[in-house]
């Protein structure tokens, strides 16, 4: 569409109304009084270029000439007379002949193919695209069906919508910054395997920023990805590299050991340089979770939602309060059973339960069956024995989770 531009001596759209009542009271008065201003129209027509090209490529879309064929029938022949003989459709077309000319639906208007009222576009160039874009980019970006129905009432080709819908739209540049994704992920669940023993494998991350208190105002979470172990560990949000590495060694390493591997999300302190050099010197595997993909990290995560859940009801109303309610918060965690591995951290980490309450009347202790050195034996084997039935239980966890999550997730994609 163009807009035809006004002359040197137009007048602003704005002052229209004051012409108007100008002329107005000049009609009431003498005519010989010249006239000071005119009045300019806009007209909004058709780019002619654009029609010309339409009009100029019907002959060369297959379906556009079978279309041709059809209105040269032999009654459109016979219209004419001898002279349409060994003339075929693109001579009757350029000989004006089709013009004015209707069957089963087609006609020819000025040199223009339409199917009922909706112009026939050829698929040649970059005609239908430029419907596209009138329709898309033009009126605001809007989906796939509102741009149709933009245009579906004037334009026709076959599988106009498809195309706009499977190609058009999810090829807009301008879309795909600034639209959020309304389908399913896309590929089934693939979840992290599970750790081979308790510590092997381990997550960590930040809560915060936090109001400042005691001096902190940011969580660093450690996780056991089995279920053993969690730490929670007050800091604050400059802190350094080297500081991380010593909070890992003091909270971590001198408690559970080296793991095999650590599992993160990109933050800055976790892609440094140092970070990096000092894991590969220990041997430790830094795996990053993808961009923009906290779902790969679920562990800390969760354990992330957790605490702040459970600061709630420790933080004061001056946001105070927290930093000091951080061991309670773990002991709490360690003592509740996990809905995956079917037994509390504390279990799988002491092999016992802690006693929370006082008994109310002192019993005697059961006697010890064996000597201390079978006991011991026990212990540990039952301990290694809830630790083996915990990896089966998140196993049998995960299958079933990733079996819920890919009922609401699209087709992968191989490439």
């Amino acid at each position: 569409m163009s807009q035809k531009p006004l002359p040197s001596n137009a007048v602003l759209p704005s002052a229209i109304g004051l012409i108007w009542e100008a002329t107005t009271a000049l009609s009431t008065r003498v005519s010989s009084i010249p006239a000071v201003a005119a009045v300019s129209t806009l007209q909004i027509r058709c780019d002619a270029n654009w029609i010309t090209a339409v009009k100029s490529v019907y002959a060369v879309d297959s379906w556009c000439s079978r279309l041709l064929d059809s209105l040269w029938d032999p009654i459109a022949q016979a219209a004419v007379g001898d002279e349409s003989s060994g003339v075929l459709s693109l001579g009757a077309l350029t000989r004006g002949w089709l013009d004015n000319r209707t069957r089963k639906g087609v006609s020819m208007r000025l040199g223009l193919l339409y199917v009922g009222d909706r112009l026939v576009i050829p698929r040649v160039g970059s005609l239908r695209e430029d419907v596209f874009k009138l329709a898309h980019d033009t009126l605001g970006h809007w989906g796939s069906e509102k741009s149709y129905g933009a245009i579906r009432a004037s334009y026709y080709w076959p599988n106009m919508r498809k195309e706009l819908e499977q190609t058009y739209v999810p090829a807009c540049e301008q879309c795909q910054r600034n639209k959020s994704s309304t389908t399913h992920p896309t590929g089934p669940l693939h979840p992290l395997p599970i750790p081979d023993a308790r510590g092997d494998s381990v997550a960590m991350d930040f809560v915060g920023p936090l109001p400042e208190d005691d001096g902190f105002n940011w969580i660093l979470t450690i996780t056991d990805r089995l279920g053993s172990d969690m730490r929670i560990i007050p800091c604050r949000t400059d802190i350094s590299a080297k500081e991380l590495a010593t909070l890992f060694f003091r909270e971590w390493y001198c408690e559970n050991g080296l793991p095999l591997e650590i599992i993160s999300n990109r933050d800055k302190l976790f892609v440094s340089q140092f970070w990096k050099y000092l894991h590969r010197l220990t041997g430790v595997k830094l795996k990053l979770s993808t961009a923009f993909h906290p779902e790969t990290d679920g562990a800390s995560e969760r354990t992330n939602r957790t605490i702040i859940q459970a600061l709630r009801y420790h933080v004061e109303r001056n946001q105070k309060g927290w930093a000091r309610a951080l061991p309670l918060v773990r002991f709490n965690h360690m003592n509740t059973v996990n809905a995956s591995t079917g037994f509390t951290p504390f279990q799988l980490h002491c092999g016992h339960q802690p006693r929370v309450i006082p008994p109310l009347v002192h019993a005697p202790a059961p006697p010890v069956p064996g000597t201390d050195a079978n006991h011991t034996t026990a212990l540990l084997k039952r301990l290694d024995a809830d630790v083996m039935e915990a990896q089966d239980n998140l196993l049998l966890a995960k299958s079933n989770q990733a079996y819920h999550a890919d009922k609401h997730r699209g087709k992968e994609h191989v490439y």
